[in-house]
C-alpha cells in the first residue's frame, strides 16, 4: 500500500521543509489546491527541483482546458495530474492523450461523479490509470461510503487511491479498506513532529 502526503496549505517554503524531513517514508507527494493557487506551476517546479527523483502528484482537478493544463503541469514535473470526473468523457479523454505524449499519467478524481459506479467503469477505457476517492470523516446516511466504496471497486481494475481526514484514530478503518494507496495531510504536514507521524504511519502500512 502507498503512502501519499498531500501539501495542501499556502506555506510554499515550510511544505518543502517538511517534505525533506519526510521523504524516505512517502511514496509520493502531493501538491495541493492551496499551492497551486497561490504559486501556480511554480509550486511544482520547486518540488521538482528539490526532489528530482519522487513521484509528484497535482491535485489540479482540471474541468476544462485540458491540453494546456496537462502541458502546464507536465512540462513543470509533475508524474500525475489529478481531472475531475465530472469534466465528461471529451475532457478526459483529451486528458489522457496529452498525458501520454508527455510522460504523465491522469488520475481521476470522483468527487463530482454524477454515477460513480459508471465513471469507475468507464476510466480506463478513457485513459486515466488510477481513481481518487475522498472518505468523508462524517458518515453520510444518504449514502454510506463503504457500499460507494465496494461499488467502485467492483466497476475497476484500477488503482483506486483513498484521500481522508486520516487519524490515529481512524486510520485502521481506512486502511481494512485494502485501498492501493492512502493520501494523508494535515495529521503529517501540521504536526509539531512531522517525522514522528509519517513513521507511526508507514509502519502500519508496511504491516
Amino acid at each position: 500500500m502507498k503512502l501519499l502526503i498531500s501539501f495542501n496549505i499556502l506555506d510554499l517554503e515550510k511544505a518543502l521543509t517538511v517534505a525533506a524531513i519526510i521523504e524516505p517514508h512517502a511514496t509520493m507527494f502531493v501538491i495541493g489546491q492551496l499551492l497551486i493557487y497561490k504559486y501556480g506551476e511554480e509550486s511544482v517546479k520547486k518540488f521538482r527541483a528539490m526532489f528530482p527523483e519522487k513521484l509528484l502528484m497535482v491535485k489540479s482537478q482540471i474541468l476544462e482546458r485540458p491540453a494546456e493544463s496537462v502541458a502546464l503541469f507536465s512540462k513543470a514535473g509533475a508524474n500525475w495530474i489529478s481531472v475531475l470526473a465530472g469534466a465528461g468523457a471529451e475532457t478526459i479523454h483529451t486528458a489522457t492523450t496529452i498525458a501520454r505524449e508527455k510522460n504523465t499519467k491522469i488520475i481521476l478524481d470522483l468527487a463530482d461523479s454524477r454515477s460513480i459506479g459508471q465513471t469507475a467503469l468507464e476510466a480506463d477505457r478513457l485513459g486515466a490509470e488510477a481513481l481518487s476517492v475522498y472518505k468523508p470523516s462524517v458518515e453520510d446516511s444518504r449514502a454510506p461510503f463503504t457500499d460507494n466504496w465496494h461499488m467502485i471497486q467492483g466497476n475497476t481494475k484500477l488503482p483506486i487511491f483513498m484521500a481522508s481526514p486520516i487519524s490515529h484514530e481512524n486510520v485502521s478503518e481506512v486502511l481494512g479498506l485494502n485501498p492501493a494507496g492512502v493520501i494523508i495531510g494535515s495529521a503529517v504536514v501540521n504536526a509539531e513532529d512531522p517525522l514522528k507521524e509519517i513513521t507511526y504511519f508507514s509502519q502500519l502500512l508496511e504491516k
